[in-house]
């Protein structure tokens, strides 16, 4: 390949050896995808940037597949869409005798509402206790950007010494501790003094220091001071709610410590989020103290298996640059992030002015679905990322005519005799007419090719495996017949939840989902709290007793 070949671009499509060769066809990871008969794994830790708009298959034709094509792997997922995820998996996750561990606490689905402590690994003991605090704050309070800077800042420095101080104090904490000392600290501020004064020699200077700050400011400032814990009690609000008392526990009341997903044991395990879509943006300051929490305990244990964290929804859960740092420095912790978009503006939104330019220089694989893409920005983005080629074509109308006078040249040389010295150049010229072939700069796909992308394909960017980009194949979970059996009737789509259309050799058909005793080796499994609630299956793929 030289610069006069490709003089326009030199991009193309990598082809079938090249995806071979970087061991996208293997057996390791989880796949997202086809070409031809073979499938795609992921294998390699990086993250993953998905984008597609509503109704494109994130659901059916990724996050399904993902988890269903990967039973010895651990996920942790985010259900946000009347719990259709966890709905869908259960009898996947008795199959393969995965742990399944949901929290679930507005009922939105039949599935345990395990209580859990989001803040367990806060213990006066731990070396890390700082930079985790400060990492809980600043995703629980982000900065809002603006003239609020200041006050998230400042919140974020009082909330973390709030923390510290119960730490200290109580030998750990939790979200109802917390709100009940931010709410303390607004209705009786000498009250909530008295406890770093009474036991200011278990303190760190740096958190008496801010309780000082804090008592200059209440007396000095009245109105910022208010402005300050606002923000705090505005974080925490969502621990008003009755139901997420019940469900975000201290470690004494836990149902199992969040560290269940980075134990270094070998094993599948899932643990899945489930929130109603109507209160994500309600509950987004929750949300991403839950997925901070996630990472914290994964890189504590960097020796664990890998965790894949599937995030549909990203965006709503409001400005959350810690997204992208997971995705630029977390490979080596075993934290593989699956970020979810409807376009290019929702990552700005989400992960700041620089975040889509991170996540772009460090996703091993950039997924854009067909029937996704839908505004023509984010297709003219994806056509510039993927560059152009240099294309030669031919100009018949000039070509024709050159060859014509070349032949008028040749007879009259023939013919009539014409000077050799004076028709020899003009005939080069001509033969070099006759035969040159325009060069052209042609985009790899122009934005109406990726807004008119086919609803079973998706372009992909594997970048982390040092590919070029090329098109591969989606296809919906429920159309394959090797989940069938592994998978219940989605709620969101199939209007008879009693019975459930796999796909046979003889095309798709419907069988019942039963009840049935639960098997002596499910006994242990947290999704079925001890026999507590009724195990049922489909017809016909009854696990092994």
């Amino acid at each position: 390949m030289t610069f006069d070949q490709h003089a326009y671009g030199s991009a193309r499509f990598a082809t079938a050896a090249e995806i071979r060769a970087a061991g996208l066809f293997g057996s390791r990871g989880p796949e997202f995808g086809h070409l031809g008969r073979k499938f795609l794994r992921h294998w390699n830790g990086g993250g993953v940037r998905v984008t597609g708009g509503s109704g494109s298959g994130k659901t059916s034709q990724i996050v399904v597949p993902v988890i269903l094509g990967a039973p010895d792997a651990r996920f942790v997922v985010l259900d946000f869409k009347n719990g259709e995820i966890s709905r869908i998996i259960e009898p996947h996750c008795a199959r393969a005798g995965i742990p399944f561990h949901t929290i679930d606490p507005y009922g939105v689905t039949d599935l345990p509402n395990q209580r859990v402590s989001l803040l367990s690994h806060l213990t006066p003991g731990s070396a890390m206790l700082v930079p985790d605090s400060q990492r809980f704050w600043r995703a629980l309070l982000p900065d809002s950007g603006g003239d609020g800077r200041f006050f998230d800042q400042t919140g974020r420095r009082f909330g973390d010494a709030i923390t510290r101080m119960d730490v200290a104090l109580q030998g750990g904490t939790s979200f109802t501790a917390l709100y009940s000392l931010v709410l303390l600290a607004r209705a009786d501020f000498d009250a909530f003094l008295r406890l770093p004064e009474q036991a200011s020699d278990r303190l760190p200077p740096d958190v008496l220091a801010t309780c000082a700050e804090m008592r200059a400011m209440y007396d000095d400032a009245a109105r910022t001071f208010e402005s300050v814990m606002a923000g705090l009690t505005n974080s925490l609000a969502f621990m008003a709610d009755p139901n997420l008392q019940a469900t975000l526990v201290d470690d004494s009341l836990a149902d199992a410590p969040l560290s269940v997903i980075a134990d270094p044991e070998p094993g599948p395990v899932i643990v899945s989020l489930i929130l109603p879509d109507e209160l994500l943006e309600v509950l987004a300051p929750m949300v991403r103290a839950f997925i901070s929490a996630i990472r914290t305990a994964k890189k504590a244990r960097p020796d664990a298996p890998p965790v894949h964290l599937l995030i549909d929804e990203a965006a709503r859960m409001g400005r959350f640059e810690e997204l992208a740092k997971m995705v630029a420095v977390d490979r080596a912790a075993g934290i593989v992030p699956w970020l979810f978009y409807q376009d290019d503006g929702q990552i700005a939104r989400n992960l700041g002015p620089t975040g889509k330019a991170t996540l772009e220089a460090n996703a091993a694989l950039m997924l854009d679905l067909g029937g996704g893409i839908r505004d023509y920005e984010t297709a003219r983005a994806r056509s510039e990322t993927l560059g152009h080629r240099t294309l030669a074509m031919a100009d018949p109308l000039t070509q024709t005519r050159a060859r014509a006078q070349a032949q008028e040249l040749r007879r009259r040389l023939v013919l009539e005799g014409a000077d050799p010295l004076e028709i020899g150049p003009k005939l080069w010229q001509l033969d070099y007419e006759a035969n040159h072939r325009t060069l052209m700069r042609k985009a790899l796909m122009e934005p109406e090719e990726l807004l008119s992308l086919p609803a079973d394909r998706m372009l992909v960017q594997a970048r982390g495996y040092r590919l070029r980009p090329f098109l591969a194949g989606k296809r919906p979970y429920f159309t394959q017949a090797r989940f069938a059996g592994r998978f219940f009737p989605n709620p969101n789509e199939d209007q008879d939840l009693g019975t459930v259309r796999i796909a046979t050799r003889w095309g798709m058909r419907r069988r019942r989902i039963v009840e049935a005793p639960l098997p002596d080796r499910l006994q242990h499994l947290p999704q079925y709290a001890g026999g507590l609630r009724p195990f049922r299956h489909v017809e016909g793929f009854a696990p092994a007793p």
